[in-house]
C-alpha cells in the first residue's frame, strides 16, 4: 500500500489550513455538506465547484465541475493564473484558485502519511489485504474500466483510437497523458460532477456519456482539420500554446499559417538536433529557462511575446557557448550574442548597448593575429548595422571562440554587451515588441506575437532601424503582408518568425509526450502544454501531411 496521500493547504493569506490526509481517488470541493472540503456558498463556490484526481502513478489532475466554474491554476514559478474549464494535469506544490484569481487558493500536495498511521498499518497483508480487492470501491472501478473499454470500441470513439495508434506507433506518447487531458482515465478519472456522492447507476450512465461526449469533440476537432479550413489548425496551434489570441492572426494569415505547418513538420520529423534542450538543468537549456523565467515573471510584457521570444535562441545545434552563428537575410553567416542568439545589427536597431563583434574564416594559422583582418571583420558587422562612421575599439582587446570549423566569432570581452542579459532583453522587449510599440497594434486586445517577432528579425536588416524611427515598417496587420512589401529579406524574416513560434509549437509538446513530468517542466515551466492531446492531433495531422 502507497505511504502517500493528497493533502490540500490554504496559502497563508487564506489563514494556511492544511486539509488531509486524503487517500481516496477523489477530493471534492464545494459548498455542499456532504464534499471533502466544505467552503461557503457566500463566496460563489458552487455545490461542487473542483475535484482533484489522483491516478494509480500518483499523478494528480484538477478537474472544474464543469467549464463555466472558476478554477485558476497557478503553476511553479508562474506568477500569473490559468484559467482553466478542463480536467487539467497538475503537480505537487502548485495550487489553484476558486472563483477568482484572489478567490481561496489551495495549495497541491503529495506527501508521506502520518507516522502513526503508518505504523498502525505496519505488518498489514495477508488475507485481510486480499479481502479489500473486493470492495465496493474496487469493484466499482472494474465496472467503471470494462465500461470505458465499450465505449472506446464503439462509435466515433474509434477513430480517436485509431489516430493514437498511428501516433503511438512513434513511442512519442504516454497514454496517462492522452487521457488525462481528454479528462477520462479508464476507471479512474470521470468528467463533470454532478454532486459529491455518486451512488446511483443512472448517475454512473450520465458520467459514461459525458465522457464519450469529450472523445466524441476530440473526433471533431480532426474532422475539422480534415475539411482544410485554415481556422482548425490556427485553432489547434492555439490550443497547443493556450494563447487564444493566435487563432485570428494565423487564421487570416495563410502565408505565415503554412509556413509555421512545414516548420513544425521538419522538427516533429527530425528533432535530434534539439536532444540539448531536453537536458533539464544544464548548460544551455538551463540558460534557455532563465530566459523564459524572465520573460514570463514581467506582468508588463504580452504573454504571446513572453512565450515565444524565448525560442528566438533556440537552435538545431548544440552549443556550450552564449555566442553561435546565424545566417542573415543575405544567406551569410554572423556572430550572434545572448539568449535571443541577437546579431549586432539587431541590437543597433532595437536601441541595445553592445559592443561590435565579427565574424572571422580562418584560411592561415596567423589570421586571428592580422589586426587589418580584425578592422575589417568589425567594420563589416558595423556597416550591417548601418554605421559607417562608427569608432571602433582596439582591435587588440578582442577575444574570439570558435563558432564552427574555421569559423569564429571576434568580441569584445571587457565591454558590456545587453544582449547577454535576460533582463536587458526584457526592457527592450517591452519598449519594441510590445502592445503598441512603434509598428504594432495599440489595441491591447490584439494579438501581437508574430508580429513581434517578425519585427525582432526585421531589426536585422539594414532599413530596420526602430531605434532611430528610420524605418516606416508597420506589422498591425499581419506577418505576410509586411514582408511582402519589403524591399529585401521579407522571405527571411517570414521563414525566421514561421521557424520560431513552430520551435515553440513542438519542443514543449515533445518533452509533454516523452519526458517525465517534473524533467519536462524544469525546462518549460508554465508553458508546458497542458492539454496533451492537442499535441498528439497536431502530430498526427503534421504527420498525415507528410504521408499524403
Amino acid at each position: 500500500m502507497s505511504s502517500l496521500a493528497v493533502y490540500l493547504q490554504l496559502t497563508p493569506e487564506f489563514g494556511g489550513t492544511r486539509f488531509g490526509p486524503f487517500e481516496q481517488v477523489e477530493v471534492r470541493l464545494g459548498s455542499d455538506s456532504n464534499c471533502d472540503i466544505t467552503l461557503n456558498a457566500d463566496l460563489g463556490i458552487e455545490a461542487v465547484h473542483v475535484s482533484i484526481m489522483r491516478q494509480p502513478d500518483d499523478s494528480l489532475i484538477v478537474a472544474p465541475a464543469h467549464r463555466t466554474a472558476g478554477v485558476y491554476l497557478w503553476r511553479a514559478r508562474s506568477r500569473k493564473p490559468t484559467l482553466v474549464s478542463t480536467a487539467t494535469a497538475c503537480r505537487s506544490g502548485e495550487s489553484f484558485s476558486l472563483v477568482s484569481p484572489e478567490g481561496p487558493r489551495f495549495i497541491v500536495q503529495l506527501d508521506e502519511l502520518p507516522e502513526e498511521i503508518r505504523a498502525q498499518r505496519s505488518g498489514s497483508g495477508g488475507i485481510g489485504a486480499a479481502k479489500r480487492n473486493l470492495s465496493p470501491e474496487a469493484m466499482k472501478k472494474e465496472a467503471r474500466r470494462r465500461a470505458m473499454a465499450r465505449v472506446l470500441k464503439t462509435g466515433p470513439a474509434q477513430m480517436v483510437q485509431n489516430a493514437i495508434r498511428f501516433v503511438t506507433s512513434g513511442a512519442i506518447l504516454r497514454p496517462r497523458n492522452l487521457f488525462a487531458a481528454v479528462g477520462v482515465i479508464g476507471g479512474w478519472v470521470w468528467g463533470g460532477v454532478g454532486s459529491c456522492r455518486v451512488d446511483t447507476k443512472q448517475e454512473q450512465i450520465d458520467q459514461l456519456e459525458n465522457s464519450q461526449a469529450k472523445l466524441e469533440r476530440r473526433v471533431a476537432q480532426l474532422k475539422e482539420l480534415r475539411s482544410g479550413d485554415p481556422k482548425n489548425f490556427a485553432q489547434l496551434v492555439s490550443d497547443t500554446l493556450d494563447l487564444e489570441g493566435l487563432v485570428d492572426p494565423l487564421g487570416s494569415d495563410a502565408q505565415l499559417r503554412e509556413a509555421i505547418r512545414q516548420q513544425a513538420q521538419i522538427i516533429f520529423e527530425n528533432p535530434k538536433g534539439y536532444d540539448w534542450l531536453f537536458r533539464s538543468g544544464k548548460g544551455r537549456s538551463k540558460k534557455f529557462r532563465d530566459f523564459q523565467d524572465v520573460l514570463m515573471d514581467d506582468e508588463d510584457l504580452s504573454a504571446e511575446v513572453s512565450q515565444l521570444l524565448p525560442y528566438t535562441g533556440v537552435t538545431a545545434r548544440k552549443s556550450t557557448s552564449d555566442r553561435g552563428l546565424r545566417q542573415n537575410a543575405e544567406g551569410e553567416r554572423v556572430c550572434t550574442a545572448g539568449p535571443a542568439r541577437m546579431t549586432y545589427a539587431q541590437a543597433v536597431h532595437l536601441d541595445m548597448s553592445a559592443p561590435p563583434d565579427a565574424l572571422i574564416l580562418q584560411t592561415e594559422e596567423d589570421d586571428y593575429e592580422d589586426m587589418e583582418k580584425r578592422r575589417e571583420a568589425f567594420r563589416a558587422t558595423a556597416k550591417a548595422a548601418g554605421l559607417v562612421e562608427l569608432e571602433l575599439p582596439d582591435p587588440q582587446g578582442a577575444d574570439f571562440v570558435n563558432a564552427g570549423p574555421k569559423h569564429s566569432c571576434l568580441y569584445f570581452p571587457d565591454e558590456s554587451d545587453q544582449r547577454t542579459s535576460g533582463k536587458s532583453l526584457a526592457r527592450v522587449a517591452k519598449k519594441h515588441l510590445n502592445t503598441g510599440s512603434k509598428g504594432l497594434s495599440k489595441n491591447p486586445y490584439d494579438s501581437i506575437g508574430p508580429q513581434a517577432l517578425a519585427k525582432f528579425f526585421a531589426a536585422d536588416l539594414i532599413d530596420g532601424d526602430f531605434a532611430s524611427g528610420a524605418t516606416d515598417l508597420s506589422f498591425e496587420k499581419n506577418v505576410s503582408s509586411t514582408t511582402a512589401s519589403m524591399t529585401a529579406g521579407g522571405d527571411w524574416v517570414l521563414t525566421q518568425t514561421a521557424q520560431t513560434i513552430a520551435r515553440a509549437i513542438v519542443l514543449p509538446c515533445i518533452a509533454a509526450l516523452n519526458m517525465e513530468a517534473d524533467d519536462a517542466a524544469e525546462i518549460f515551466g508554465s508553458t508546458l502544454p497542458s492539454d496533451p492531446v492537442s499535441c498528439l492531433i497536431l502530430n498526427w495531422e503534421l504527420t498525415k501531411d507528410a504521408s499524403n
